[in-house]
C-alpha cells in the first residue's frame, strides 16, 4: 500500500546561496517497494521531456551532448529544446569541475557521473567498529538531468537530528553543495526521517543542477 505525503518543495535555487524563489506542492510517494515517484510538475525539466529525449543526449568522455534528429526535433518547441539545451550545459559546467577520486567513476552506457560510499566507511569513519552486516552504500549518481541520491540507514542513522545537522553531514561526506544537501535533507524531513529514526535506506531525486534544482521523487530502497 503507497503512502502519500505532500511536501513543500523549493523550487528554485541557486548554487551560490541558498535562496528559495518559488515554491510548488509535491507528491511524494513512498511505496513498500522500491519505485519511481510520480509527482506534479513545476520549476522542473518535466517526466515527459527527459524520458522523450534522453535517447538522444549523448555522454562522450567528460560531456553531454544533444544530438535530435531532425524528424524528431519538429515535434518538440523551441522552448522545451531550449531547456534541454539549458540543462545540458548546466551539467557539462558542473561536470567539468567535478572532482574525481577513488569514490568516483564514469559509468558511459548508464550516461551517468557516480560516487560511493559504504556502510564500512561510515562506521569507520564514526569510530565504530564496521559490522559483517554493514553492506550497504550510499552514492549520488549525476544524470543530464539532475540527480538521484541514494541514503543507506546506516548513513542516515550518523547524520544528525537537523535538518542544518544532516545537510552538514552529506556536505562532508558526499560531493554535494550545501544547496543540494538542504534540498535532500529538507525532504527527508518532510517525511520525518531523521538520524536515528531511519528504518530504512531512501532515494531522492532531484531534477535540475542550478537554476532550477526541485525535488521531484523520494521513495524507500
Amino acid at each position: 500500500m503507497k503512502k502519500v505525503i505532500t511536501i513543500l518543495a523549493i523550487g528554485t535555487m541557486s548554487l551560490s546561496a541558498f535562496i528559495p524563489l518559488a515554491h510548488a506542492e509535491a507528491q511524494v510517494i513512498v511505496p513498500n517497494e522500491m519505485e519511481q515517484s510520480e509527482i506534479k510538475e513545476n520549476d522542473a525539466l518535466p517526466e515527459s521531456l527527459v524520458e522523450g529525449l534522453d535517447k538522444y543526449v549523448e555522454f562522450t568522455e567528460d560531456k553531454y551532448i544533444l544530438n535530435i534528429p531532425a524528424d524528431v526535433k519538429s515535434t518538440y518547441s523551441v522552448e522545451e529544446i531550449m531547456a534541454v539545451q539549458t540543462q545540458i550545459d548546466e551539467s557539462n559546467s558542473f561536470l567539468s569541475v567535478a572532482e574525481a577520486d577513488s569514490h568516483t567513476y564514469v559509468d558511459e552506457a548508464a550516461k551517468t557521473t557516480n560516487f560511493l560510499i559504504t556502510d564500512s566507511e561510515v562506521l569507520k569513519a564514526a569510530g565504530q567498529k564496521p559490522m559483517l552486516r554493514a553492506a550497504g552504500v550510499t552514492k549520488v549518481v549525476r544524470y543530464w538531468w539532475g540527480m538521484k541520491i541514494y541514503l543507506s540507514k546506516t548513513f542516515l542513522n550518523y547524520s544528525g537530528g537537523s535538518l542544518t545537522g544532516m545537510a552538514g553531514y552529506m556536505v562532508s561526506k558526499l560531493p554535494l553543495k550545501h544547496p543540494f544537501a538542504l534540498l535532500a535533507a529538507g525532504a527527508m524531513g518532510a517525511i520525518g526521517v531523521f538520524g536515528t529514526s531511519a528504518k530504512h535506506g531512501y532515494v531522492i531525486r532531484i531534477t535540475g543542477i542550478s537554476t532550477a534544482a526541485t525535488v521531484t521523487g523520494i521513495w524507500r530502497q
